[in-house]
């Protein structure tokens, strides 16, 4: 993958991020999945600004980072209008209905609001959620089948609401 002096900024903002985060299952270093996730974004499309929100679409969801302050490294490392196309892609693919946001519903209702959700997301954030789910299925597969059955059902519908 040939590496931008803009991509080494945003792994090194994603990697103190998610810092001291390990992936569940394996206890790798958490990184390794958005940059998993960014290769594979890279590798199907080559769109420079589509494989950094890739490496930092769990920025905002999982770890203190606020919008606010990716904006502001965002503007810092890229040109206003990439800064602004990576950022708007991360907000995106941050889960908006989330347990700790919405503990009133559900998982299958909360599932059902972001596949609602991301239906009407733009054309590249469903191509890295796409790549995000691929990768986070090869674990779920890999290390717990019974959780698998779960997750590949809510993968599904997902996907018949963002590609249908």
């Amino acid at each position: 993958m040939g590496v931008s002096i803009g991509y080494e900024r945003v792994l090194n903002f994603a990697s103190v991020a998610h810092h001291g985060q390990k992936r569940k299952y394996t206890n790798d270093d958490y990184i390794v999945h958005p940059i998993a996730v960014a290769k594979l974004v890279h590798e199907r499309y080559e769109d420079d600004n589509m494989t950094c929100a890739a490496l930092l679409h769990d920025v905002l969801e999982d770890t203190l980072v606020t919008h606010s302050e990716l904006r502001v490294f965002l503007h810092k490392a890229f040109s206003v209008e990439s800064a602004e196309d990576i950022l708007s892609l991360v907000v995106e693919l941050t889960d908006v209905y989330t347990k700790e946001a919405f503990p009133h519903y559900n998982r299958k209702q909360r599932k059902d609001f972001e596949a609602l959700r991301l239906a009407y997301a733009s054309k590249r954030a469903k191509q890295i959620k796409k790549a995000d789910i691929e990768h986070n299925s090869e674990s779920i597969l890999d290390h717990d089948p019974k959780f698998a059955e779960v997750f590949l059902a809510e993968k599904d519908h997902l996907m018949s609401y963002m590609f249908n």
